[in-house]
């Protein structure tokens, strides 16, 4: 523990999740969660119908982005600001969807809702601001174990980290588990509990093997294995 106090377990499951790596502009920290979003599955209803701006800082991924968050709004603005220019075919759905793009950088994040301050001085009034977070899992403490997080890939871009473990929550180290966001960081909180469920049954089920090696042992030392 941070204080130097050594706590022993049989089995250790880790749940500590992800860090949101969240673009270095200012202004986005403090509307982290309220007016700065990333996720349409988790904030689409609350921002329905309002002016909807995503980030581009990968244009891929803010592609992506655009067109889920268009199901929630009539009313959504692409900022190019560091990820180049859309091609012909991104044009055309870009187009087709009337979703407006903004070229130039964006400097920060300013008022109430999500007001975009622009390179240039504009600033663009919108109600919420949509950016690509990379998901860094918080493993840092197991590293002298051995265990490494690696890279989480959608198509061919890099959106977070993540512990390695099975679908029981096992991971190369016996005894140690991993659940949640942590072995997965795409998970929402149903999914994120449920694997923490099943990462605990697997728990007592090693358990139970274990304790039940013992006392075969332990009964053949005494020579009253397979009796009654």
């Amino acid at each position: 523990m941070a204080d130097g106090e050594r706590v022993r377990a049989r089995r250790v499951l880790a749940a500590t999740g992800v860090t949101d790596i969240l673009p270095d502009l200012p202004g986005i920290p403090e509307r982290w969660g309220r007016s700065v979003l990333h996720c349409p599955y988790c904030h689409g209803w609350e921002a329905r119908d309002k002016a909807v701006g995503v980030l581009a800082t990968d244009l891929t991924m803010a592609m992506h982005q655009v067109l889920l968050w268009r199901q929630w709004s009539a009313d959504v603005v692409l900022f190019l600001h560091t990820a180049g220019t859309p091609d012909a075919a991104q044009i055309e759905q870009l187009a087709a969807r009337g979703i407006r793009t903004v070229s130039g950088e964006v400097a920060g994040v300013e008022g109430t809702g999500a007001g975009i301050r622009m390179a240039n001085g504009d600033l663009m009034d919108r109600d919420v601001l949509v950016v690509f977070t990379r998901l860094e899992a918080r493993a840092g403490y197991l590293e002298e174990l051995g265990i490494l997080p690696v890279d989480q890939h959608m198509g061919e871009v890099v959106f977070g980290t993540a512990v390695p473990a099975e679908p029981t929550g096992a991971t190369a180290v016996p005894g140690v588990y991993a659940a949640g966001n942590l072995a997965a960081p795409s998970l929402q909180v149903m999914a994120a509990g449920a694997a923490g469920l099943m990462a605990g049954a697997a728990i007592n089920g090693d358990l139970v093997a274990e304790d039940t090696a013992v006392a075969v042992g332990t009964a053949l030392a005494a020579g009253s294995a397979g009796t009654v």
